[in-house]
């Protein structure tokens, strides 16, 4: 019986880990908001963070993911900076800023993004993508993008949801939709994350938009364009540039 999930890339270790669902050290709060599980299909539902683990890596494996795990943490940090540089800013008259740039690796996060939403659907009654043979079990294609072996051909990959006028809040909210479709297939997931939304989007079908999204409970997301690997967040302070963060692809 298959127990680590990346068994399809080899070299699997006799050990199976205990794998924290969502990495350790890109939360800050103690609960997180899942829905699209058959647990939880009708409506999002809050659980501890701490019973959100599961053998599901041996530890070869999950020692490989650490890379997209601290992409994940350095994301984090990276929007947590710029809005404590925002806020600072604002206190003070205006001025020539030294402007900063605080940097994000895409494909790493991107990484992270998939090893999650296989983390979450992970033997479960649906196929991970439209190239699984079985339910609750990743192709080797999508376990391979999660490893950064391969990557995403678009249209499929990473997703920015901007909210325009929206303040950030990076308020320990970590928030995942797995979205699905008719048949038993699961289309990617929308995260809140950080404060900013991004919907990662495993198949290659179909450009996504908010007109997909048109009965999700965040009416943000069925207006709003989404942006395919979104490069650059502006931060202007009285009406000069600030600091961006630039996510590298």
């Amino acid at each position: 019986m298959m127990e680590c999930w990346a068994e399809s890339l080899g070299g699997c270790s006799n050990k199976i880990s205990r794998e924290h669902i969502f990495s350790e050290g890109v939360h800050f709060s103690d609960q997180i908001t899942v829905q699209g599980l058959p647990w939880c299909s009708d409506k999002p539902v809050s659980v501890g963070l701490s019973s959100l683990t599961r053998k599901i890596l041996c530890t070869r494996h999950n020692s490989e993911l650490s890379v997209a795990d601290a992409a994940a943490t350095s994301a984090i940090k990276a929007v947590e900076d710029a809005i404590t540089l925002h806020k600072f800013r604002e206190r003070y008259r205006p001025t020539q800023w030294t402007r900063k740039d605080f940097r994000i690796n895409g494909y790493e996060l991107e990484s992270w993004f998939l090893k999650t939403l296989v983390n979450i659907t992970f033997k479960s009654e649906k196929l991970i993508g439209k190239l699984a043979k079985a339910p609750g079990i990743p192709p080797k294609e999508i376990v391979e993008i999660a490893f950064q072996r391969r990557r995403f051909d678009p249209p499929a990959g990473l997703y920015t949801i901007p909210a325009v006028g929206e303040s950030s809040v990076l308020d320990g909210r970590i928030r995942v939709t797995v979205m699905t479709q008719t048949s038993p297939v699961t289309l990617g997931a929308v995260f809140l994350f950080a404060g900013l939304r991004f919907f990662l989007y495993i198949n290659d079908d179909f450009r996504p938009g908010p007109e997909n999204f048109r009965l999700h409970n965040d009416p943000i997301i069925s207006r709003t364009p989404f942006l395919y690997r979104f490069r650059q967040i502006k931060f202007p302070v009285h009406g000069r540039m600030s600091h961006t963060i630039t996510i590298r692809w």
